[in-house]
């Protein structure tokens, strides 16, 4: 099992990784532009991209703080986590229009409905997860040869 820090460690640089202006860089390489834009241009790969990385940050943020939540306080708390989500959505989206030195737009709104999208995949994949998890806990162990029995 992780420990404490190490989960906290993963989390800080999911984020750290999301608010990195990596389009900021193909100002200063034209080959970085070239890759940066082959990727990232086609729209169905910029929505997979937003979607796949706060998923991922709802995850890890619900693997940290949901043990042992339960009935309502539980979804009281994934929409603190959603808050969080959209917290470093908000974030990301404003670092992007400083470095291209424009007010936001519409583009921004539908990333930033991308990013709510994916956090709720992520933490329905952590609530299934759980369940799966209780499931698996409370089926009896198979017996394996070369098991000691008591």
């Amino acid at each position: 099992m992780m420990t404490t820090w190490v989960k906290k460690l993963a989390v800080a640089l999911w984020i750290a990784g999301i608010l990195f202006p990596f389009g900021w860089l193909t100002y200063y390489s034209e080959g970085y532009r070239y890759v940066f834009d082959a990727i990232f241009a086609p729209q169905w790969m910029h929505v997979a991209m937003h979607t796949m990385l706060y998923a991922v940050l709802a995850f890890l943020l619900g693997g940290l703080w949901s043990r042992g939540w339960t009935g309502k306080a539980r979804w009281h708390r994934y929409g603190l986590l959603l808050s969080m989500v959209l917290a470093v959505a908000v974030g990301q989206e404003g670092l992007q229009l400083l470095y291209q030195r424009r007010m936001p737009g519409s583009d921004e709104l539908f990333d930033l409905a991308v990013d709510l999208g994916g956090g709720v995949i992520g933490l329905l994949t952590l609530h299934l997860w759980g369940k799966m998890r209780a499931i698996t806990a409370l089926r009896p162990r198979a017996h394996h040869p070369g098991d000691r029995h008591s």
